[in-house]
């Protein structure tokens, strides 16, 4: 049987509370493409739906280069012997006329059903609920046709009330939109399985692995203690904890990786290219999104956050044709951090490696912002580019460390309060930095490089663009003035101090300690070495001393 993938233009998720149960019967009767689409815009791409329409040639070539490079099951099923659909209800069930080829049920020698083609129409291929016994399912091809419907609903194999179980380098098909579904189980791996054209549902279970298989969606849907990893397909995790997704990957239009009402969700080491938003993570909290590679094609962003809190998105590379690298939208507490960030312009579109909006406490720093243009556009042309840097509607944010170049805007502000931007580069921008309608920024010890227009501060109150003296303030490129005095009013003649002795000055307001070389940050202080504990005193107890 060939090999295909139904590929879809957002992430399969429709709107539901964080306390709800998934109903796994309704999500048969929801058919893929009618279900909503969250983070999709209404403005047409018709690059990406000619490219996706291309693409959709290649995929089944894709798709079997993408599983032999993997190791994974042949597609040759001649071996097989044909099966009667299997049905296990209870530990008593796993004996020879329910395809049971082995084992005793212990952990050490579980139960093992192998080496059967089962062909359904109507009824679950293989279904096993209510056990405890160890068990492995493992060399098995179950196709199941269209048609069939009651309950229980019909999919290629179904686990419920089940502990302790695995399924291994197997081949299920259903094009009921469900191959696999695991409800309420626990201890249960998957490993090396093909589920195509449709979707491995987990859901109300604990402690599953999900790994080196391939499916169209792979949904985790209240769930704790998942792993998925080293995967190729849409992963969507909802109303889920203790969530770890790594090292999976996909160049197919369409994969991408969603998360909603979940907390507790780590990110790594993926790599997705893709006509899609790779990330979108919604309602959820505590998520760390750290050593990927992502590359977006879409009028939206590569990495997508709102409404959540404690999130950290360091050490990724990310890159696309995309209106935005990283995006947060009402957030709480957030790090962004040494990413390394180059949208692509093709001159239609906007140029934004970070934008954060109607968020709180967010901390960018480390990051190096560049786009990558197209060939008929440039910084100057291009009409729609946008800042690499926008913060709107923003309080308490810090912006340290970064190099942001070669755009028309480096860093911008729009009613925003409350912020700290300090030791970053901004270089070769139409624009550098630009504040608007804002309080309370205080910006100092940064270099400000061969931009045409260095700064701007409009309609802002209580704007710093020094920290002081002798703290200093920044280095201006474009700064005429001398350096032969110091002390806070620079009258202390001659003494010269690496500052100059007047006040750079710009659009409504002005740096009263520019420096005359770049700003260099000091080098990290080395680490105190630990001292021996003292005996006796009470409540040391040999702990490490705590340096402040």
């Amino acid at each position: 049987m060939d090999l295909f993938v139904i590929p879809g233009d957002g992430w399969l998720r429709s709107e539901r509370a964080s306390s709800k149960v998934p109903d796994t019967k309704s999500r048969l009767v929801r058919a893929k493409r009618e279900r909503t689409f969250t983070w999709h815009g209404s403005r047409a791409h018709t690059g990406s739906r000619r490219r996706a329409l291309g693409k959709m040639l290649l995929i089944i070539g894709l798709l079997v280069v993408s599983l032999s490079a993997r190791g994974m099951v042949s597609t040759g099923t001649s071996s097989f012997q044909p099966h009667a659909p299997i049905m296990i209800n209870g530990n008593s069930d796993f004996n020879p006329s329910n395809g049971v080829t082995g084992g005793s049920g212990t952990a050490s020698d579980p139960y093992v059903i192998e080496g059967w083609n089962i062909t359904s129409s109507g009824t679950t291929g293989i279904s096993i609920s209510n056990t405890d016994a160890s068990f492995v399912i493992r060399n098995v091809y179950i196709n199941h046709l269209w048609g069939g419907s009651g309950s229980p609903t019909p999919y290629g194999i179904n686990m419920t009330n089940v502990s302790s179980g695995a399924i291994d380098n197997s081949r299920v098909y259903n094009y009921n939109d469900l191959s696999i579904v695991m409800t309420i189980v626990s201890d249960v791996v998957l490993n090396n399985v093909i589920a195509m054209p449709s979707t491995i549902l987990v859901t109300n279970s604990t402690h599953v692995e999900v790994s080196y298989s391939t499916a169209e969606l792979i949904d985790i849907e209240a769930s704790s203690d998942v792993q998925v990893s080293n995967n190729a397909h849409n992963i969507d995790i909802s109303s889920s904890t203790n969530v770890t997704i790594t090292d999976n990957q996909s160049n197919i239009p369409g994969l991408k990786i969603g998360v909603a009402y979940s907390s507790n969700i780590t990110i790594s080491g993926n790599s997705y290219a893709c006509d899609c938003v790779p990330v979108i993570v919604e309602n959820s909290n505590h998520v760390t999104i750290i050593g990927n590679d992502f590359n977006g094609n879409e009028f939206d962003a590569v990495v997508k956050l709102a409404n959540s809190d404690f999130i950290n998105v360091s050490d990724n590379k990310i890159s696309g044709d995309s209106a935005g690298g990283i995006v947060l939208s009402s957030c709480l507490q957030a790090v962004i951090q040494g990413n390394q960030l180059s949208p692509f312009s093709d001159g239609y579109g906007g140029v934004a490696g970070v934008e954060v909006s109607g968020s709180h406490l967010v901390n960018i720093s480390d990051n190096t912002i560049a786009p990558t243009f197209g060939l008929y556009s440039n910084m100057f042309s291009d009409p729609y580019p946008g800042s690499l840097l926008k913060v709107s509607l923003s309080s308490n944010i810090t912006i340290s460390g970064n190099n942001l170049s070669n755009s028309t805007t480096g860093v911008s502000f729009f009613k925003s309060s409350n912020a700290t931007i300090t030791g970053n580069t901004l270089q070769s921008n139409a624009q550098g930095l630009i504040l608007n309608n804002t309080a309370n920024i205080q910006v100092f010890h940064n270099n400000f490089l061969n931009n045409a227009l260095q700064a701007q501060d409009t309609n802002s109150t209580q704007n710093i663009w020094d920290n002081g003296y002798p703290s200093r303030g920044n280095f201006w490129s474009d700064y005429t003035g001398v350096d032969n005095c110091s002390g806070p009013q620079q009258n202390i003649c001659p003494s010269p101090d690496g500052i100059g002795d007047t006040p750079y000055t710009f659009n409504n307001n002005q740096d009263n300690y520019p420096l005359m070389q770049p700003f260099v940050p000091d080098p990290p202080a080395p680490a105190t070495p630990a001292t021996a504990a003292t005996p006796g005193g009470g409540g040391g107890g040999g702990l490490r001393p705590l340096h402040v």
